[in-house]
């Protein structure tokens, strides 16, 4: 599911919890743009809080971003989503298994 608001991710949980069944709560394209990974990872961790007992993915969409990606791992992203240059990518990518973080790669 994709989300813009706590309230989204929130409601999303919710219904998560009521079914029993896993989630995954991915941004929209290029919140890294208009959001900041800070922000984006506070989402993250109060819905974390909120539903403890729900299996969740939470995907960070990063867009193009290149510097700003390392920085959102470094901040403690775990899965992120880029659709940078390939040769970008490819640096992120490397750089992402050096901090454990699931990288998925989308064409530009």
């Amino acid at each position: 599911m994709i989300f813009q608001t706590l309230d989204d991710a929130m409601a999303a949980m919710k219904a998560a919890s009521e079914t029993g069944e896993s989630i995954i709560l991915q941004t929209t394209p290029d919140a890294i743009h208009y959001a900041g990974s800070l922000y984006i990872l506070d989402i993250f961790k109060k819905v974390r809080v909120a539903y403890p007992s729900v299996k969740a993915e939470f995907i960070f969409d990063c867009g193009d971003a290149g510097a700003e990606v390392i920085a959102a791992m470094q901040d403690g992203h775990k899965t992120i989503k880029s659709s940078a240059k390939p040769e970008i990518r490819a640096k992120l990518k490397s750089i992402a298994q050096q901090y454990g973080v699931n990288f998925i790669e989308t064409a530009e």
